[in-house]
């Protein structure tokens, strides 16, 4: 809110009736709030958009619920609850006859939203309608107030053009005070400490009582709000709630609204693939920040590609607008000592919840942690939720979507690569350490990681900035040898994993280490894999020819045939690897539009043993025979056109052919021949 000045209010006149003042204020509310603030990466600036247009329902539910289950330790249970409590609806809040109204939450998720669209209803006529006035009031903006004795006075200082000589208190009157907690002496009211105060703020902070002891909304961050709460628990006529952010439908429904056709599919196929991503959504300012990252990505202005950049990119997105609140480019806020050493601690808090797998941690556990850092406060609004039970203070990420990032970011700045290994608990944590590797300066991923983050830079006795020529563990290899010093050998189960690390750090293959790739990964399997696997795999063996080291083997299919349609990516991926590769395996009839294969393969393996498919799709397979030295053939125990593959095969030059058919193996064109004759010669 950057003025509440009206210029399109009531003219001047002695006197003004409360019908008058009222419309002027709608007039106001609807010229100054119909347009809210949207960032718009990677400019500093800010771009207004309709909030009537895209406003989606917001998850609310009872606060005192919630709160009650502070102290659920176990990850997965904690998650399916913050999702399971019974909502209420947005008409039903508000219609409530209570004298206090307390909302809460986590920043960006969607309190101001809401307010603002509260004004805008009243305005309309839709809400609030037992109300003469509404008062909206912002604690930042109360930080400007100097010199004020009353509450019309108060008023006056920001709706002067409607107000003039009007007494509010003498109507129906109904206060708004949005971001209680970013007023400067909030602390003072709710420790009731006001003796050692300036005059002119102790005058403000009765007037705020006063204002809050009225009919009032509030609404401020988890610890604020039960902090006022605390203060104000023998008040009967009140409710509490919190906003969760959005629901699985309105998530869907806010793609379709606000989301470009182009990069729609892209932002749904991200929230399916990734549980970060798919948490982040839940969060108004996440779920905004993830489809403006798409939006960027597919424009001709910025390449975004891997997950890291995604997260990272949010990371500072939220950084900017709700721990710095300004628009100061984010190269300049990393520039600053004390923000480096916040993250920092935020980093290392958030490995030991990972590492000992809590979501909770004791006042000791969380200090014990933290040492003598001078920021907490700046933590426990933003990042860490604050909850004072019987006890005592109870700390936890109030998103567990970053919990997993940071501590990523600790692992990648503090730990080697043998440290890593031998910890079993990482392995989800190595695409993140890994994409941290990547340079690509359309991102912030150099920016955070070429911050030294290092344990010996923020030593607990240390409150200034020391230079230090010390480097990060993992900065002082290439990405791929990081990688593959991750991976020495290459199980089933870890060769995924592998993938993903290699394509979020972008890494690339140069001569003098690409003999170092385990054979394993030289192999590639294409079926039913995510766009996102699929991704990883295309860059993998996109580096890999690139390097002129060969695919060993295209597998395409499962055992058990599954007859889905390849996406463009499968496609596109097929099309690379057949450029230089040994070995096929093909197990469904593969077709693409415009496309056949060129390059010459060493052996072909069609195996339809547990699929009968037709002759029309088997001869998809044809352009691919005349590619191959050895070819090895298992075909359904029902194929009915077996003469047809006898001619197909006898066309070609072989080094080496095997066909399997029911309990016969043919090792020669002779033998499967002979087979054939005798077949006829019984069925005749």
């Amino acid at each position: 809110m950057s003025s509440y000045s009206s210029t399109a209010s009531a003219k001047k006149i002695p006197k003004l009736d409360v019908l008058n003042v009222c419309i002027a204020l709608k007039t106001f509310y609807k010229k100054t709030y119909e347009k809210i603030g949207e960032h718009q990466p990677p400019l500093t600036t800010n771009t207004n958009v309709n909030i009537l247009n895209k406003f989606v329902d917001l998850h609310i539910v009872d606060a005192v619920n919630v709160r009650k289950d502070i102290i659920i330790a176990d990850r997965e249970y904690y998650c399916k609850k913050q999702k399971s409590y019974e909502a209420i609806s947005y008409d039903e809040l508000f219609s409530k006859e209570v004298s206090l109204t307390l909302i809460t939450g986590i920043a960006g998720i969607g309190k101001t939203w809401l307010l603002r669209k509260l004004l805008l209803d009243w305005s309309n006529g839709t809400i609030l309608n037992n109300f003469d006035l509404v008062f909206y009031l912002d604690g930042k903006m109360l930080n400007n107030c100097h010199n004020i004795s009353n509450i019309n006075d108060l008023l006056r200082h920001f709706y002067k053009d409607i107000l003039l000589d009007f007494d509010v208190f003498k109507q129906s009157t109904i206060f708004i005070v949005d971001d209680l907690d970013e007023y400067q002496y909030f602390d003072n009211i709710i420790k009731c400490q006001f003796s050692l105060m300036l005059n002119s703020a102790r005058k403000l902070c009765d007037l705020l009582t006063t204002i809050l002891n009225n009919k009032v909304i509030v609404a401020g961050r988890l610890n604020a709000i039960w902090n006022y709460e605390n203060i104000v628990a023998d008040k009967t006529s009140k409710l509490i709630i919190q906003v969760m952010g959005f629901n699985q439908n309105a998530i869907d429904y806010y793609i379709e609204k606000n989301v470009n056709n182009e990069v729609k599919e892209n932002v749904k196929r991200v929230l399916k693939e990734s549980l970060i991503a798919k948490e982040m959504a839940f969060v108004p300012f996440y779920l905004s920040s993830i489809c403006k990252y798409f939006e960027l990505k597919n424009s001709s202005n910025s390449i975004f590609s891997t997950m890291t950049s995604l997260y990272t990119n949010i990371f500072f997105y939220f950084w900017q607008k709700h721990i710095n609140k300004s628009n100061e480019p984010v190269y300049k806020i990393l520039q600053n000592w004390k923000t480096e050493k916040k993250i920092y601690y935020l980093s290392k808090l958030a490995y030991y919840f990972f590492i000992n797998n809590k979501i909770v941690f004791s006042g000791k556990e969380f200090f014990g942690y933290m040492g003598n850092f001078d920021h907490k406060n700046d933590l426990t609004n933003d990042f860490i939720e604050c909850i004072e039970t019987n006890l005592g203070y109870r700390y936890r990420f109030v998103n567990v979507a970053f919990l997993d990032f940071c501590a990523s970011v600790y692992v990648y700045n503090n730990l080697n690569s043998e440290e890593i290994k031998s910890n079993k608990k990482l392995y989800n944590l190595y695409p993140i350490i890994c994409g941290l590797l990547n340079r690509n300066e359309e991102s912030f991923i150099p920016l955070l990681a070429d911050t030294n983050l290092s344990e010996s830079r923020f030593k607990p006795e240390s409150d200034y900035y020391e230079e230090t020529s010390e480097t990060s563990p993992t900065k002082i290899q290439t990405p791929l040898m990081y990688i593959l010093d991750l991976f020495p050998t290459f199980p089933y189960g870890l060769k995924k994993i592998f993938m993903t690390c290699f394509y979020e750090s972008q890494a690339t293959i140069t001569d003098d280490i690409k003999e170092s790739i385990d054979k394993s990964l030289c192999q590639i399997w294409i079926l039913n894999k995510t766009f996102y696997e699929v991704s990883c795999q295309f860059y993998f063996v996109e580096q890999l020819i690139n390097s002129g080291k060969k695919l060993d083997y295209l597998i395409v299919g499962k055992s058990k045939h599954n007859k889905a349609n390849l996406t463009k990516l499968e496609e596109k991926l097929i099309m690379k690897c057949s450029t230089n590769v040994v070995n096929v395996t093909l197990r469904i009839p593969l077709k693409i539009e415009f496309w056949k294969p060129m390059n010459k393969i060493e052996s072909l393996f069609i195996d339809c043993f547990l699929t009968l498919i037709s002759k029309e799709e088997y001869e998809n397979f044809l352009p691919w025979f005349n590619l191959c030295e050895k070819l090895f053939i298992h075909l359904h125990e029902d194929t009915n056109f077996l003469n047809d593959i006898y001619e197909w095969v006898s066309l070609l030059n072989l080094k080496r052919l095997v066909i399997s058919y029911r309990n016969h193996v043919f090792r020669n064109l002779k033998s499967f021949k002979d087979f054939l004759n005798n077949a006829k010669k019984i069925s005749s």
